[in-house]
């Protein structure tokens, strides 16, 4: 799954996201139980918003959709771990952020298990998401909205991820 086109079962969602490339909030929360598509949907908004081809974006054709599908991208940031996220790896991101953009677009960061994030990374965190640098754009992934903060929370734009039915299962299976 590559483009927004690609994704189904959940048109009405991504119709809001679709404009995500046109005039984008600064932070986003993608929140919903695992294998909902936030992380595949994150990655495609990513792209989309410094995708320089014509057309619906992303066109995974231009220079700039091939470095972020080769994971090369360099104003595009993923914290990830199979343990809780802390203050350290939130900093080293925040500090890397913080470096002009290389292509004069925007950066992106996507923290995967944001409801994981240990108290500390969220406030490291915190003032980043109240004063966010031009032209950045994070994605905060999560199954539940119960493990961020009542600050982290009120600072980004709730988007909820549900299961899809079985008929759009079928459907998508059958496609």
């Amino acid at each position: 799954m590559r483009r927004f086109d690609d994704f189904y079962g959940c048109d009405a969602l991504i119709g809001r996201l679709k404009g995500v490339a046109g005039e984008p909030v600064h932070a986003y929360l993608f929140c919903g139980p695992e294998g909902t598509g936030k992380r595949t949907l994150s990655a495609i908004c990513a792209r989309a918003l410094n995708c320089a081809g014509a057309g619906e974006r992303p066109c995974d054709g231009c220079p700039s959709c091939k470095r972020y599908l080769a994971g090369t991208h360099p104003d595009h940031i993923v914290l990830a771990s199979d343990k809780a996220i802390g203050a350290s790896e939130v900093r080293a991101a925040l500090e890397r952020l913080s470096i002009r953009s290389y292509e004069g677009g925007r950066r992106t960061v996507i923290v995967e298990h944001a409801d994981r994030m240990t108290a500390q990374a969220q406030n490291a965190l915190l003032k980043t998401l109240e004063e966010p640098p031009e032209g950045a754009v994070f994605f905060l992934l999560a199954e539940r909205t119960a493990g961020l903060l009542p600050t982290v929370k009120s600072r980004v734009r709730l988007i909820r991820f549900a299961e899809l039915s079985q008929d759009a299962l079928t459907d998508a299976l059958i496609r």
